[in-house]
């Protein structure tokens, strides 16, 4: 497809997303961009091929909220992102395991 696929909160199920697409015959070349903590101070922009994601990322766990987007639009990310990327490390939100964990100690 030509189209641009864009997955909300798909984080977690970002592994087997990628491997259908490419089960599916979808070219291993598409970008894919993964936005973490989209739209936070904490904001990261991370760019991959799907067939590098694959290779490399493959289990990798990215913070929520999530924006995954596929094709050729994700390509455009350096030109024009207009947030620069925090590299802080931290996350903008607690993690819900983190409140679970709070809560049950209570």
């Amino acid at each position: 497809t030509d189209d641009t696929l864009v997955f909300y909160m798909s984080a977690d199920v970002l592994d087997t997303l990628v491997e259908k697409l490419l089960d599916n015959r979808i070219s291993g070349d598409k970008y894919l961009a993964v936005i973490e903590q989209a739209t936070t101070p904490a904001q990261q922009v991370t760019l991959f091929s799907l067939r590098d994601y694959e290779a490399k990322m493959r289990g990798v766990r990215f913070a929520s909220p999530t924006l995954i987007i596929i094709g050729r639009v994700a390509a455009l990310t350096e030109e024009f992102q207009w947030v620069a990327n925090s590299n802080s490390g931290e996350s903008y939100f607690t993690p819900v395991n983190a409140i679970e964990e709070k809560q049950l100690s209570l």
